[in-house]
């Protein structure tokens, strides 16, 4: 009974983040030094011509399944995805130049203030134009966002109150009101709760609306169930790898575990699982984020994932006794974080919803 993690994307780009997954990320030391900056990774989808380093999306997903592996806890999709998705929607090519040259310097380090709700939290806020129409005001709760370490700028999701017409707003992070809250979940992400009350930004501060912000909002959206899901595939193939391991090593009434045929079984069933999650991921690899259709794979990926993950998390844990609940244990956070990537950007009840309204 043996098995080894196959990487999604394999390549330079994998070899050299499996190496520094492989070396441990302090939650210190991604709290003092901006890592991927160091690294580069901010740049990955940021075209030559802007200063980036011209990559594709392969490259961000062999970033994801590397660190995914070793559950490190990077802000990647905020920072070096949905970031560079929604400042490519900036019409002006001056403008979108400027800021996307300089998240590939890393002069300026840009993220988006997003929720893990299914509309990355775009209703959550309103805008309107102030009297003298230089300033827009902000209204609305933004609950379990995402502030990261290090943000210079945030990109902020929002309607316009009576058209309800999509907007996105890039402010500097010192503008961002005080979380009233602070959350820590149970596979380490840090979340906040911000609370925009009469808050006046300059309207420059509006980068995209309507039409072009619809569109961007829209593939980043998919960006991000997209990216949870490789997550959940390189989870769940590490975990599967870590238990063989751990039943092979460890032994009762002085046999290997791995020759209980229980045991056995149990893990066979991780495994059908692991593959049949990975196929359906490559097929929704294969095509653009707002290709046709592409809404609804990645809704079909996400429900059969959800009940993946959630299984193979319980039946690690159980397969690893006490040490399964051991933090200190790398299956179980894993584990934990399989669990948590099932409510992010939607859980298995509201993608069943959302195709069934499609069915009808």
């Amino acid at each position: 009974m043996t098995f080894t993690t196959q990487a999604l994307v394999e390549g330079p780009v994998f070899d050299a983040a499996l190496r520094f997954a492989a070396d441990g990320v302090s939650q210190r030391e991604a709290n003092t030094t901006d890592l991927i900056t160091k690294m580069g990774w901010a740049a990955t989808l940021i075209a030559e011509q802007d200063g980036g380093s011209g990559g594709s999306l392969e490259d961000l997903v062999a970033i994801i399944d590397a660190l995914g592996q070793h559950a490190i806890q990077l802000p990647l999709l905020e920072r070096c995805a949905l970031a560079p998705l929604l400042l490519a929607a900036v019409e002006q090519p001056d403008q979108r130049r400027q800021w996307l040259s300089a998240i590939a310097a890393g002069t300026c380090v840009i993220s988006t203030l997003n929720t893990t709700k299914p509309d990355l939290g775009g209703a959550a806020l309103s805008a309107v134009l102030n009297k003298n129409g230089d300033a827009y005001v902000l209204n609305g709760s933004l609950l379990g966002a995402s502030q990261v370490a290090h943000a210079t700028h945030y990109l902020l999701l929002a309607q316009q109150e009576k058209t309800n017409m999509p907007m996105i707003f890039l402010i500097n992070a010192d503008e961002i009101p005080t979380p009233i809250k602070h959350y820590h979940s149970i596979d380490g992400f840090n979340t906040v709760d911000i609370v925009f009350t009469n808050h006046t930004t300059a309207k420059a501060h509006c980068l995209v609306q309507g039409s072009s912000a619809a569109a961007a909002i829209e593939a980043a959206k998919n960006m991000a169930v997209l990216a949870t899901s490789i997550d959940i595939v390189a989870a769940l193939g590490s975990l599967l790898e870590r238990t063989i391991q751990y039943l092979k090593t460890r032994t009762q009434f002085d046999v290997a575990l791995a020759s209980f045929q229980a045991l056995r079984h149990r893990t066979v069933e991780m495994y059908v699982r692991y593959e049949s999650a990975r196929g359906m991921l490559q097929e929704c690899l294969r095509h653009d984020l707002t290709s046709v259709g592409q809404t609804r794979r990645l809704r079909l990926l996400k429900l059969c994932l959800g009940e993946a993950a959630r299984f193979s998390a319980q039946a690690a844990i159980q397969l690893h006794g006490g040490m399964g609940m051991s933090e200190e244990t790398l299956a179980a956070r894993l584990a934990q974080r399989l669990i948590t990537n099932e409510y992010r950007y939607g859980d298995r009840l509201f993608h069943t919803k959302a195709l069934s309204l499609e069915t009808n």
